[in-house]
């Protein structure tokens, strides 16, 4: 049995990016309601770690359904990485401005996790919104990955069948990473003039 504190880090992250180099398990988040689509918020400067966009997501029970059906597969997984000697594990969550659903599923999972496991280092990150939070105090240096060649484990979730989807990981070329990124940036760029106005 292997013994030994394992440093997972939980990311938010757009669909609108190539997956990240070091992640081990990606979860497409987008069938969730989309809360810019509430009037009573779409205008402001929310993102999912505030407790007004909790309400929204969690008002119609689909994030609820979700967290059922998605949480023992992590677990699951954790506890795989942990008994594969693992030190380092990064579980991505992607929406599609990496804004509100993926940071509110990000933040929810990381704070189930660090209060689950004692051989757990849980970290949560948000690059989207410029934001970083620890979890737990010890973390530090940003972790890579466990080091392993392998396309990381994909899923997608389907909320009408509360089901999560395995699915293979497209072999990108540079050119189709940069013209993913290139999209990405001009959403942001065009969020970013929405919200002068």
């Amino acid at each position: 049995v292997v013994h030994h504190q394992m440093l997972v880090v939980f990311k938010s992250g757009s669909v609108h990016y190539p997956v990240p180099k070091h992640a081990n398990m990606v979860i497409d988040v987008c069938t969730l309601p989309n809360p810019t689509r509430c009037d009573s918020v779409r205008d402001l400067e929310l993102s999912g770690l505030d407790p007004e966009m909790k309400l929204i997501l969690e008002e119609n029970g689909q994030a609820e359904s979700f967290f059922t059906t998605a949480m023992p597969v992590v677990d699951r997984f954790l506890t795989q990485m942990r008994a594969n000697g693992n030190k380092n594990v990064v579980i991505v969550f992607r929406c599609e401005g990496a804004w509100h659903r993926s940071v509110y599923c990000a933040h929810h999972f990381a704070t189930y996790f660090a209060a689950c496991y004692e051989w757990l280092n849980v970290r949560e990150v948000h690059a989207a919104l410029g934001a970083e939070a620890l979890t737990s105090p010890e973390s530090s240096e940003e972790a890579p990955g466990s080091g392993s060649e392998q396309p990381p484990i994909m899923y997608t979730y389907n909320s009408d069948t509360n089901t999560l989807h395995v699915l293979e990981l497209a072999r990108q070329s540079n050119e189709d990473r940069q013209q993913m990124l290139l999209a990405g940036l001009e959403k942001i760029k065009e969020r970013r003039e929405r919200n002068k106005k």
